[in-house]
């Protein structure tokens, strides 16, 4: 339940300027993690849609054929009274769902491409090519840093945290700090306002 002192610090938090201004400041850092991450996830789908889609399409053009020359030899079997075994039932449904499925891999795969030239600016039909490993002296860099100090580091500078960090009164936590001050105190345990 919201109480007057509730109220009256989110009107005088949403009137100070300061405030205001690195809540702002925390959500355009969010946004440009979400872009740069986004960036990332769709140049590492383009490398491989731009490795894979040729093998793709080679696939489903053979999967195609093969469904179609089980259609024909289905439909010569009937003409003469005969039924297909199966086993190669069998084996066309799954052509037929392997098509499906690379189909739809296929489209996103593309999706991926032209959602990476919109990121960069480029018109969707524009024409481009990515560099990875297999062009030459292409690696990733090392790590200088150790990945726990790396990882502290991203969880303490997540814009969600820091904003919150932003309504948090300083005082207030001393003040729950001084109630812990003894360790071996199980008073905590049996009393909910105490804990």
């Amino acid at each position: 339940a919201w109480n007057i002192l509730d109220i009256s610090t989110v009107y005088y938090q949403s009137r100070d300027a300061g405030y205001q201004s690195n809540v702002a400041y925390e959500q355009s850092r969010k946004v440009i993690h979400n872009i740069l991450q986004e960036t990332r996830t769709l140049y590492w789908k383009t490398l491989a849609a731009q490795k894979l889609l040729p093998m793709m399409d080679n696939m489903i053009e053979y999967m195609t054929l093969e469904v179609d020359d089980m259609n024909a030899q289905a439909k010569q079997m009937a003409s003469r009274g005969q039924n297909m075994s199966m086993a190669d039932l069998v084996k066309k449904r799954k052509y037929m769902e392997a098509v499906k499925n690379v189909s739809a891999l296929k489209r996103e795969m593309e999706t991926a491409e032209v959602r990476l030239a919109s990121l960069m600016g480029f018109h969707p039909s524009t024409q481009y090519k990515l560099v990875g490993s297999e062009y030459g002296n292409f690696t990733l860099p090392d790590m200088k840093s150790d990945l726990a100090q790396l990882e502290w580091l991203a969880l303490t500078n997540r814009p969600e945290l820091r904003v919150h960090d932003l309504f948090t009164n300083v005082d207030d936590l001393k003040i729950v700090v001084k109630g812990f001050r003894d360790v071996n105190q199980q008073k905590y345990k049996n009393d909910p306002n105490y804990y």
